[in-house]
């Protein structure tokens, strides 16, 4: 069969997914040709990757409130928002053909390159971002990747015509704790699209065309059109059903119930990672397992393999990790430069020197299986999955002391587990829990007015001997944690919110000054896309204090170490 062009033309989400699932089954089965496909969206949607669960990567009132479709790929990765200024494109083709036939990460050069040569036809100075993007003048423009099954896989992407970049900051919760790595300020300086670059947007055909162009040069081989085939259609609408399912949209990945189960994650090289455990303490077990997030597995399975793997086994922590470690290190398996694989089609971690796919709005994953059989999990290492399963079962230990789990996820601690750590002697408030309209807001000290939860934090720092210290910016946080540990202070408890101390983890660590934080309540400047105001210690909206969990944990602190 020779490579044909098929135009879907726009269809709603869980029509465009459910023919990925179509296209994908029947070219693996060989009732399909190779095939390159243009799709648009319809109304507009918000996508979750297969490893991700819809209530923590999407702002879900705003999205039932726009009426935005809401749908799973058949991928992995992060979440996107695919509005009608988007195209998206994706080549379904067995793997034999002889420019296909290559290792993934020339596989995702010659489909990027493709695209490239396209937009070239356009005049944009396009080229392949490695590991899976597509840029123009060093921002993004289109996201790529896909998923294998046989022989046969698809791989796709979405271009950037007239991105409504607001719309998806407020439809998704970007994972804002990649801005660090990046240095990039926002989303907004980190993609483009034709319009932006070209001043108009061309003829959805003229775009279409020239990307068609790309691929015919970089395969060489020239593409028939034609319409959905007979076997596509029925499979089309096998799929519809579950697709457009609740149990498929949201029940597949559905975070276990947060009164009872211990959360962790970690922001690693090659994505977010979060991880949920359910223990049976009398039991000494492993209940439930979910480890969810934006990374890249290879093959989908091998997350759920993981979960299976881990449940109901020994929640003993020296057990857990020497499980976690067998599961990727089994008999067999081979070790070169730090990767580990299973035998036969395992997962492989490459931690270290990997160009990663390159902001918060992964569009499509690169869950594409190596030739060998073999999978990846890029950018995480066996070390990093060890450590976040670690953390979550640490917070087990703060039940012993009267903390319920659901007060025992929003603690987290910097250089050691929660016993471990010195007793604590500052307190360090952030400035955002001061009044805006207190002249201490954006000064040291406060006046204890009674007009704010910081005034109250003060109180409790004073009836426990603790040195009160507010927190200004970013750069003062660093100051102020090296000079206290030059002073000699052992270790402190301070207040901030989850993904402040998520992105800035290994800055916490590097002042070698231990510490235990506790999460703060109330809308943040992360959920306000304001992050920027608040490194710089301008943000001006008043977050709560958790008042109640600072006071157990500082009375707890004190028993602990008397």
């Amino acid at each position: 069969m020779g490579w044909t062009l098929l135009d879907t033309g726009v269809r709603n989400a869980y029509q465009n997914l459910a023919l990925d699932r179509a296209l994908l089954h029947s070219r693996a089965a060989g009732e399909s040709p190779n095939t390159l496909r243009f799709m648009e969206y319809s109304p507009d949607a918000v996508l979750v990757g297969f490893h991700q669960n819809t209530t923590q990567e999407l702002r879900m009132d705003h999205c039932i409130e726009k009426g935005l479709d809401i749908g799973r790929r058949i991928t992995g990765g992060g979440a996107l928002y695919f509005d009608q200024g988007q195209l998206g494109w994706e080549i379904i083709a067995d793997r034999a053909h002889s420019a296909l036939d290559v290792n993934v990460e020339a596989l995702y050069r010659v489909m990027c390159e493709a695209v490239a040569l396209g937009l070239r036809d356009l005049g944009l100075d396009a080229c392949f971002r490695p590991r899976n993007d597509i840029e123009v003048n060093g921002r993004k423009i289109s996201g790529t990747g896909g998923v294998q099954e046989g022989s046969a896989f698809l791989f796709q992407g979405t271009l950037l015509t007239d991105f409504d970049v607001d719309g998806m900051l407020r439809a998704l919760r970007i994972p804002v704790e990649k801005l660090k790595s990046k240095e990039l300020a926002s989303v907004r300086r980190r993609v483009t699209c034709l319009k932006e670059q070209l001043g108009v947007v061309p003829p959805m055909d003229e775009i279409k065309a020239a990307i068609t162009h790309g691929f015919e040069q970089a395969l060489g081989v020239s593409f028939k059109p034609r319409d959905l085939l007979p076997q596509e259609l029925e499979r089309m609408e096998q799929a519809l059903t579950d697709m457009s399912s609740e149990e498929w949209i949201h029940g597949l990945r559905r975070p276990l119930d947060s009164r009872s189960v211990l959360l962790s994650r970690k922001k690693t090289k090659g994505g977010l990672i979060r991880v949920a455990l359910v223990l049976d303490s009398g039991a000494h077990q492993l209940q439930s397992v979910l480890m969810i997030g934006d990374f890249f597995a290879h093959p989908q399975r091998a997350v759920m393999d993981l979960e299976a793997h881990l449940k109901y086994s020994s929640s003993e922590p020296s057990d857990l990790e020497s499980n976690i470690r067998n599961f990727f290190s089994q008999e067999n398996t081979e070790l070169l430069g730090g990767d580990v694989g299973l035998p036969g089609g395992g997962v492989k971690f490459i931690g270290v020197n990997v160009e990663l796919p390159s902001d918060d709005m992964e569009l499509v994953d690169g869950d594409v299986e190596l030739p060998s059989g073999d999978a990846e999990l890029l950018g995480v290492s066996v070390d990093e999955v060890v450590c976040v399963f670690l953390d979550a079962l640490g917070k087990s230990k703060l039940t012993k002391y009267g903390f319920e789990p659901e007060d025992a996820n929003r603690i987290f601690t910097v250089l050691g587990d929660f016993e471990g750590i010195a007793k604590p002697e500052v307190l360090l408030l952030p400035y955002c829990a001061k009044s805006g309209q207190c002249g201490w807001r954006y000064i040291e000290g406060c006046a204890c007015c009674g007009n704010c939860s910081t005034g109250s934090a003060h109180e409790l720092g004073e009836k426990y001997g603790l040195e009160v210290i507010t927190v200004q910016s970013f750069a003062d946080l660093m100051k102020k944690l090296f000079r206290l540990r030059s002073s000699g202070v052992s270790s402190y408890i301070g207040s901030c919110c989850e993904p402040f101390y998520v992105k800035h983890q290994q800055d916490f660590e590097s002042s070698g000054l231990m510490g235990v934080l506790v999460d703060i309540d109330a809308r943040t400047c992360y959920d306000l896309d304001l992050e920027e105001d608040a490194y710089l210690g301008k943000f001006d909206r008043l977050t709560e204090l958790r008042l109640d969990l600072l006071e157990q944990v500082i009375r707890t602190k004190m028993e602990v170490h008397p």
